[in-house]
């Protein structure tokens, strides 16, 4: 949740009350206003889970939609930066992205633009190179994935034409002072910066959004379990070790009115092991792993991370266990809603309404946002959305088929090698002394040769 006064979250809980917008693209000079914006066209998309399969990665760009009165000035690729004031309290920042297009509408002369932010620009950058750099002789020292995203963040910002980009981490990434040596580093093909990123925040238990300000944020869920204990849970239990409490940044948003609300009579069950794969045909390594020979727990397995090849199973069992603590028992209620337009909300927050048809002697129903669409201007709606099965026996999160894809060419190449070798030297133990490549089967075929015959081998 922004940080916002309790006067401007007040605000925009009336119904009727002013909101002035302000609009700024970049090299345009005076900002728009409400009176250089169709009424109503305004609606901005934002997610960190899509589908129902729980997956601790995000980096889903999020799109902004908005007609505006045309003044025959050049929109595209320009930055585009989006504030709302209510009832002159806070300003809030609700986009901060690049115009992907404007197509203007010569009848009425208006234009709608459509932006995304830095997320859709990244997975259109070839970081294949770069990332394979990092494994040459020369590099073959300690090196933390934390050192490894300023190092990208170089990368990036030294591309022509690429806008500068920056990240924060809000919470330390659990798994970013593991160390990786250059040896250990896989090679890659067809690896885009955003791949980059979706694998951090893999191997952390995060979401990757781009925030208001537009730099790239690696978000936890805003709170831990019960069953966590404070202040850590690896240290000698001592007098000040006691239970967790439920952990906000700030207290959950209330809707006590709203339009519609649906949701599910059953929650999400949350994760009760992680299990690393390197490969996604080796087994892979699971903390905990205290659980009996008929046991189903739900598990999230991560499979072909960059940052879990030739590591020990003690390692990956430590990887897991820090992944485990920040998502372990996370259970929510599938919903979707229309309430006020509320933009000092965040996806990842978690929200209250008020349900009094339940039966439940607690009318207070908690919900998580995963997915919003904030829309309108003086009529201001946002939908939250959060979808999810009851049981999911295994949560896969998979995010390198190219990775796969390369390493079972590799492993047929070496097959074949290994093949021809063994044949070539079973040629040497009968005394063959000259063996020739045709693209053809010569008509006269003369003794003691070995023809090679596209790939195939040919003895006479």
């Amino acid at each position: 949740m922004l940080p916002v006064s309790d006067a401007a979250k007040a605000s925009y809980m009336i119904d009727g009350s002013n909101k002035q917008f302000r609009i700024k693209i970049e090299s345009h000079g005076a900002d728009l206003t409400n009176s250089n914006i169709v009424q109503g066209s305004l609606n901005i998309q934002e997610s960190i889970l899509t589908g129902d399969s729980l997956e601790f990665v995000g980096c889903i760009a999020s799109k902004l939609e908005v007609t505006i009165l045309d003044d025959g000035k050049s929109y595209k690729a320009c930055k585009i930066e989006v504030w709302v004031t209510c009832n002159n309290t806070d300003e809030i920042k609700i986009f901060t992205g690049w115009i992907d297009s404007a197509k203007k509408d010569a009848n009425k002369r208006l234009r709608k633009i459509v932006a995304y932010d830095l997320l859709y620009k990244f997975s259109e950058i070839d970081a294949s190179d770069w990332y394979n750099s990092i494994a040459t002789p020369e590099h073959y020292t300690l090196i933390t994935i934390n050192e490894i995203l300023d190092r990208f963040k170089g990368f990036v910002n030294s591309r022509t034409g690429i806008v500068a980009f920056n990240y924060v981490i809000p919470q330390p990434l659990v798994n970013g002072d593991v160390i990786v040596l250059g040896s250990r580093f896989r090679k890659v093909s067809n690896f885009s910066a955003l791949d980059f990123l979706k694998h951090v925040c893999q191997f952390n238990g995060c979401f990757g959004i781009i925030n208001r300000d537009g730099n790239f944020e690696f978000r936890y869920l805003g709170y831990t379990s019960r069953d966590s204990l404070y202040p850590s849970d690896d240290i000698f239990p001592y007098n000040d070790i006691f239970p967790n409490q439920p952990y906000q940044d700030s207290d959950p948003n209330y809707f006590q009115f709203y339009k519609k609300v649906t949701y599910e009579d059953y929650h999400v069950h949350g994760i009760e092991t992680v299990e690393m794969r390197p490969k996604t045909n080796e087994p892979g390594v699971r903390y905990p792993n205290d659980f009996g020979p008929d046991d189903r727990p739900n598990t999230y397995r991560i499979q072909q991370n960059i940052f879990s090849f030739d590591r020990t199973n003690n390692e990956l069992s430590t990887y897991a266990q820090r992944i485990y603590v920040k998502v372990k028992m996370i259970n929510y209620l599938p919903f979707t809603s229309d309430n006020n337009g509320c933009p000092f909300l965040e996806c990842g927050d978690e929200v209250i309404y008020n349900d009094m048809t339940s039966f439940s002697i607690d009318k207070n129903i908690h919900f998580i946002i995963f997915s919003r669409n904030l829309k309108g201007d003086q009529v201001f709606r946002d939908a939250y959305k959060a979808e999810g099965q009851e049981y999911q026996s295994v949560f896969i999160s998979d995010l390198s088929p190219n990775l796969e894809e390369l390493e079972t060419r590799m492993d047929d190449m070496e097959d074949a090698v290994s093949d021809l070798d063994d044949r070539v030297k079973d040629l040497e133990d009968k005394g063959t002394n000259q063996i020739v490549s045709v693209d053809e089967l010569p008509s006269e075929i003369p003794d003691g040769y070995v023809f090679l015959v596209q790939g195939e081998i040919i003895v006479i």
